[in-house]
């Protein structure tokens, strides 16, 4: 699913007593930035002061979160997530007017809001930042980005294609019988891998390759599975032709079937796609979407 930065903000919101010649105002007493993304936030700034953890450090890991007292007003949050620390981002963080009750937060280009009322508001992000990822940076699951469809929807935007270590040989499995339902488009993999699985069930198969993708558990991830025919042109175009990902110049297997005997696979000397018996042995490599 959908790996995404999200980063959910508390504010504690009260009056203080004032005298006579100023007029009641809102505090921030506290911030806590909680982590609820697959991967750790490093050197968390609001307004150029650190967000240290009990270790002392400005890290927020994977479901941690760090509190500390901010003043009242505008400011802005700052970190490097860990999988590309050199793109650092920066969000403006602004409270609006009491009767409002509404804070936004303000993330490279995205936008959320809360309309809580009550003192423990609660704002989570609704889409990731825009641009976080780019093709060939490395994914939260240790693998490396090849597609980016430009929008959070259906719960993905990115495709990451696992790195070269978890690469095998496998035949596509289930000669002989028909795997209805397949697809070749780009975001058919997921349901292909499913549609798969279930007939290799039925039929006590063992080993093949869309088995061997979801059974991968990678740096703790393991939503993985076989590309479609589509998906798989994009690894390709966007990761081999620009010798990254270290694929070989082998036959790699899609989730696509062509009819009860054979599948489609691509070439990755020069690209071409064809339609292969199941029974041969071919390149496998899983992808993720988040």
């Amino acid at each position: 699913m959908k790996k995404i930065i999200i980063l959910q903000t508390i504010f504690i919101l009260f009056f203080l007593a004032c005298d006579d010649e100023s007029n009641d105002i809102i505090e921030i007493t506290k911030l806590t930035i909680k982590n609820e993304s697959s991967y750790e936030l490093l050197d968390v700034l609001w307004n150029n002061i650190s967000f240290v953890n009990e270790q002392n450090d400005s890290i927020i890991r994977p479901g941690t979160s760090i509190t500390m007292p901010v003043q009242a007003g505008s400011g802005f949050i700052r970190f490097k997530p860990k999988f590309n620390p050199v793109n650092i981002r920066t969000g403006e963080l602004v409270i609006v007017e009491q009767n409002e009750q509404k804070v936004f937060l303000f993330i490279n280009n995205t936008i959320v809001v809360n309309e809580g009322n009550s003192e423990n508001s609660t704002l989570t992000s609704l889409a990731n930042a825009e641009g976080i990822y780019q093709i060939g940076d490395i994914g939260p699951a240790g693998g490396i980005i090849f597609h980016d469809k430009g929008m959070f929807s259906n719960n993905w935007q990115y495709l990451e294609a696992a790195p070269l270590e978890t690469e095998v040989s496998a035949q596509w499995g289930a000669s002989g019988y028909d795997v209805e339902g397949t697809s070749l488009v780009v975001g058919a993999g997921k349901r292909n891998t499913e549609l798969i699985l279930e007939r290799l069930n039925e039929l006590g198969e063992t080993g093949r390759a869309a088995q061997i993708c979801t059974n991968l558990n990678f740096d703790g991830f393991n939503d993985w599975f076989l590309p479609s025919r589509e998906e798989l042109d994009l690894m390709y175009k966007n990761l081999k032709v620009k010798n990254m990902g270290g694929f070989s110049s082998s036959i790699y297997w899609s989730s696509s079937q062509y009819n009860i005997n054979y599948s489609w696979i691509q070439i990755f000397t020069y690209g071409p796609r064809y339609e292969n018996n199941k029974r041969t042995m071919n390149s496998v490599r899983a992808i993720r979407a988040f």
